[in-house]
């Protein structure tokens, strides 16, 4: 059994890390503030083609990017991104049912600088996942599938925007 003056000095130990950890000036790596000195660029257009879900979740993804706040002292570009989705059956049972697919996505980003194709570069996700007798819980489970898709793949942009504002 813990003591009363076990317990303070838990509740102070706690305390005081929390106080450390907090007046630390930890910030993630990846926050929108930080990405926005470390990126430099402002994108003045994106142009998205290709299934509804992933073109708004990378839209979302990218939107810090077009604010005008990130537009003085940056480079300006625009964005085109042709998304493809591909739904295969990876194995059928012993009825000719499907019982796993996988869903692909590949994304095609162009970097353009006034009107003109600098840069080209295809990103690649794929995901593996079994069927569901429910088709309402399997479309369901495969929007979520997509954006998870969509948000690894605008990652992927992001970091090759990041490799890319040096050339």
């Amino acid at each position: 059994m813990i003591t009363q003056t076990k317990k303070i000095y838990i509740f102070l130990l706690l305390s005081l890390f929390l106080l450390i950890l907090a007046g630390c000036g930890f910030t993630p790596m990846y926050s929108q503030k930080n990405m926005q000195k470390q990126m430099n660029i402002y994108i003045s257009q994106i142009e998205l083609s290709g299934d509804r879900i992933i073109n708004r979740t990378i839209k979302n993804n990218l939107a810090y990017l077009t604010k005008k706040a990130n537009k003085d002292e940056s480079k300006i570009i625009s964005l085109t991104i042709t998304n493809k989705l591909e739904r295969k059956i990876n194995t059928k049972d012993a009825t000719g049912k499907a019982s796993i697919y996988s869903l692909k996505l590949i994304s095609v980003a162009e970097i353009l600088e006034n009107g003109v194709v600098v840069s080209t570069r295809a990103f690649e996700k794929e995901f593996i996942y079994d069927n569901n007798e429910n088709t309402f819980e399997l479309t369901q489970y495969e929007k979520i599938v997509k954006v998870n898709l969509g948000t690894q793949n605008s990652n992927e942009i992001i970091r090759y925007l990041i490799n890319h504002k040096g050339s």
